[in-house]
């Protein structure tokens, strides 16, 4: 679920085991949430996913002699349950003459 904790990824509580429907197919899984918003859930024979992940591109250290992994996982179902990103407009409500010059200003690129 995570291949180098250097953000803070890491597991925020136990896993919990609960049985599951996964494509008509009942599971015996294991749900896993993290500290980033997201629910890792895997059937509890080894090594079998329930839900698909994807690696993502992360942000690389600096400090020297560190060395972090390129990608982590993420879980693509089910949905993160917290917000994912932020954006400026998720902070504030713009009028007219703050967005113009929100737009034109080089952050804004």
């Amino acid at each position: 679920m995570v291949h180098h904790d250097l953000w803070d990824y890491d597991n925020a509580s136990a896993p919990t085991l609960g049985d599951i429907t996964v494509d008509g197919r009942k599971i015996k899984a294991v749900m896993q949430p993290n500290k980033n918003g997201f629910l890792f859930v895997l059937d509890r024979a080894p090594e079998n996913q329930c839900g698909p992940s994807s690696k993502k591109p992360v942000p690389q250290g600096i400090l020297p002699g560190e060395q972090t992994s390129p990608t982590q996982p993420f879980p693509t179902k089910p949905p993160a349950f917290d917000r994912q990103g932020i954006t400026p407009d998720d902070l504030i409500d713009f009028t007219p003459a703050l967005r113009l010059q929100h737009l034109s200003s080089p952050a804004a690129t």
